[in-house]
């Protein structure tokens, strides 16, 4: 973390520095643009556990049904660029970005149990970027626009199982909910083409981001509920962590997620950490820009 503070401190330094070296004699001009697009997500250790506990279900033949991962998202941003100089210009964003698993149903049958669980799961990240834009002309009015630079990120995680085992006679299920939230520094940049729509002021853009982003260190609270026709009990609280580590059953070791407000521990468990829901990202998006 000091190591990426460093270097989002430095890239202030150079933008900085870009923008008196660039600067230009004569009105100052702003444009203020907004897109949304959709793109791939790396949803870290969320999907490094999914991806191994589908192996080991099928090993064990439990259930057709799959885990799913973190793989696309959508987003929308908005961004003011100050034009230093007619082709250099420092722009300062924010945005949000998403990622969803919906209604992620598991079914688990063998000569002992029988259950049923549903997973409901969201990755919500706001960005605040700073980014240095140079535009490189294709032609009279066309440009493509370069922007790279560092960014402040939000990141919210929510994840929510509800349990059901099908062989009780007294209905019972169990339900967990686990909403984490921390923040991160990370690195953005995109190319995009810019056409002309109403005399050089309203712009039609469409770009290619791409953004590196670890997502961890999530801790908030965790709720679990189970309910029978016996009454309905509630334990949790706030501290809880979301936790990654690997877990040897002498098979080869499983990649494995737990919400726990204790450091797991265990002779099976190796390269314990805190767990990433990622936040790295590509993306196609498409908007305006107006220049004043």
């Amino acid at each position: 973390m000091r190591k990426i503070k460093t270097n989002f401190f430095l890239m202030i330094f150079v933008l900085a520095g870009a923008g008196a070296g660039f600067a230009e004699k004569g009105p100052s001009k702003l444009s203020f643009s907004i897109s949304g697009g959709w793109g791939t997500y790396d949803g870290a250790d969320y999907n490094s556990a999914a991806g191994d506990a589908n192996i080991n279900r099928a090993w064990t033949g439990v259930g057709p049904d799959t885990l799913d991962k973190f793989t696309t998202g959508c987003g929308a941003g908005l961004e003011a660029v100050y034009w230093i100089a007619p082709r250099w210009g420092i722009g300062a964003g924010l945005g949000w970005f998403g990622s969803r698993i919906t209604d992620n149903r598991l079914d688990s049958r063998t000569s002992l149990y029988d259950s049923t669980m549903v997973i409901n799961a969201s990755i919500d990240i706001i960005p605040v970027i700073l980014q240095l834009h140079y535009l490189l002309p294709l032609g009279e009015k066309t440009f493509i626009d370069i922007g790279f630079g560092p960014g402040l990120y939000f990141g919210r995680f929510h994840s929510e199982s509800v349990s059901h085992d099908n062989l009780s006679s007294e209905g019972y299920w169990q339900s967990f909910e686990f909403t984490g939230r921390t923040t991160a520094l990370g690195l953005q940049g995109g190319i995009g083409l810019e056409w002309p729509l109403i005399d050089n002021r309203l712009w039609i853009v469409g770009k290619v981001e791409a953004r590196t982003l670890d997502l961890h260190e999530l801790k908030d609270e965790y709720l679990n509920t189970w309910s029978s026709t016996q009454g309905t009990y509630t334990s949790g609280g706030t501290g809880y962590k979301y936790w990654a580590f690997d877990r040897d059953y002498g098979l080869g070791p499983f990649h494995e997620t737990l919400f726990l407000k204790e450091t797991p521990s265990g002779s099976l468990i190796q390269n314990l950490k805190e767990a990433s829901v990622g936040g790295s990202a590509i993306w196609a998006s498409f908007g305006i820009k107006v220049r004043v």
